[in-house]
C-alpha cells in the first residue's frame, strides 16, 4: 500500500470520529494534499466508497489536484502503473478495481451547476476551498451524502458517510463556515438536519 507523509493536524483530521470536518488555514498549509490523501486512503480501505472532490471551477480541479506536484497523478503513480488504480480522462475519475471505490473530480462554477449531481450518492464528500461556494450550494451538495446499502468496515463504520471542507478565510461562504464551525471552536459537535444528508 502507498505510504503518505502527513503532519499531526492532518493525521487528526484523517481519523477523527467527526463526520463533518472543516480543515482551514493559510495557503500552503497542506489542505488540498490532505484532501487527496484522505480520498486515496479511504478508497483503498473501504470497498465501494464513492468520493466526490469539488472545486468551484474545472480549471482549478485540474491545476490543484491532477497536474501539480503532489497531485493525484503523482500520488497514485505506482498504483496506476500496477493497474491497481485507473485514471479516466473522459470523466476525470480514479477507480480502484481491487475495492471498487472511485474518486470523482467535480466542479460547480455556477450555482445551477450543482444540480448536475442531483442523483449522486456520495460516501465521502470533499469541498476544497469551500468558502468559494455559496451556502445554498454547500447545503445541496451535502444533501447527496449518504451510503445507501454500502457496508463500511468496522474500523471506519461510525465515521462514514463523511465530509471534509478545506478553506481559507474570505469568499462568498465565509460567514456560513465561520458561524457553523469556527465560532464554536474545534470541539463543537452537532447533528445536521435530515434533509441535509444522513
Amino acid at each position: 500500500m502507498t505510504n503518505f507523509v502527513v503532519y499531526p493536524t492532518q493525521q487528526r483530521a484523517l481519523i477523527t470520529p467527526a463526520n463533518e470536518i472543516l480543515f482551514g488555514g493559510a495557503a500552503g498549509g497542506g489542505k488540498s494534499y490532505l484532501a487527496r490523501v484522505a480520498s486515496i486512503v479511504y478508497s483503498l480501505e473501504i470497498p465501494g466508497l464513492i468520493t466526490y472532490l469539488f472545486r468551484r471551477t474545472f480549471k482549478e480541479v485540474l491545476a490543484n489536484h491532477v497536474y501539480t506536484p503532489g497531485g493525484y497523478l503523482e500520488l497514485l503513480d505506482q498504483l496506476i502503473e500496477s493497474g491497481d488504480c485507473v485514471f479516466s480522462k473522459s470523466d476525470f475519475s480514479f477507480t480502484f478495481p481491487g475495492t471498487g471505490s472511485r474518486i470523482q473530480l467535480a466542479h460547480s462554477q455556477y450555482e445551477g451547476d450543482i444540480y448536475a449531481h442531483q442523483g449522486a450518492q456520495i460516501g465521502f464528500l470533499i469541498i476544497d476551498e469551500a468558502t468559494h461556494f455559496t451556502p445554498a450550494m454547500v447545503r445541496f451538495i451535502r444533501s447527496r451524502v449518504r451510503l445507501g446499502s454500502m457496508k463500511v468496515p468496522d474500523k471506519w463504520k461510525s465515521k462514514f458517510p463523511r465530509i471534509l471542507y478545506t478553506a481559507n478565510p474570505g469568499g462568498v461562504g465565509h460567514h456560513y463556515f465561520k458561524s457553523n464551525f469556527v465560532d464554536f471552536g474545534s470541539s463543537h459537535v452537532f447533528r445536521a438536519p435530515e434533509d441535509e444528508g444522513s
